[in-house]
């Protein structure tokens, strides 16, 4: 995301062009992490907000995780595809599955969730190595996670095509 900012700032491409290899990487990790086809990523999902609920650390299909991912994915393709790669569209299909995803399912009355699975199944606490099981705590909570992704896009005309009001 700040390779694409600072692309679209400064007009300059040489940071894709030197790292375009590393960009696809990427982006494959990214593909290859959503297990069931609905674009969000469900696995590779722990994160460091340590301070947070279970869900927002480790929880499965983070809300706040799958935007950062279409915004990677979106602004990876473009990047990938003005450094020469014609193979790209396969990104924007991820890409597009993770739009229709998040606003279909993220959304809840007044906000997005934490995330879309509420499972605790299997997930390990990685504090207490404990297993967990039945519903994730504050899955379906409020937060602030979710537009982070949103303002540095914004500072250069990238628009992600979500809900601009929610």
């Amino acid at each position: 995301l700040l390779a694409y900012g600072y692309w679209r700032r400064s007009g300059e491409g040489s940071i894709q062009r030197k790292h375009s290899e590393t960009i696809r990487k990427f982006l494959d990790f990214i593909v290859a992490c959503d297990t069931n086809g609905n674009g969000v990523p469900d696995q590779g999902c722990t994160n460091t907000i340590d301070d947070a609920s279970p869900a927002v650390q480790y929880g499965r299909e983070q809300v706040y995780l799958a935007v950062k991912a279409l915004g990677a994915l979106l602004c990876g393709a473009e990047l990938l595809a003005d450094a020469g790669y014609r193979e790209v569209d396969g990104y924007r299909q991820q890409a597009q599955r993770l739009r229709e995803t998040i606003e279909a399912r993220g959304w809840k009355e007044d906000h997005y969730v934490v995330a879309l699975d509420p499972s605790a199944e299997g997930l390990k606490d990685p504090w207490s190595g404990e297993t967990l099981h039945g519903e994730l705590p504050g899955w379906d909570a409020s937060h602030i996670y979710t537009a982070n992704t949103l303002p540095l896009l914004d500072m250069v005309g990238c628009d992600l095509g979500l809900d601009d009001v929610r």
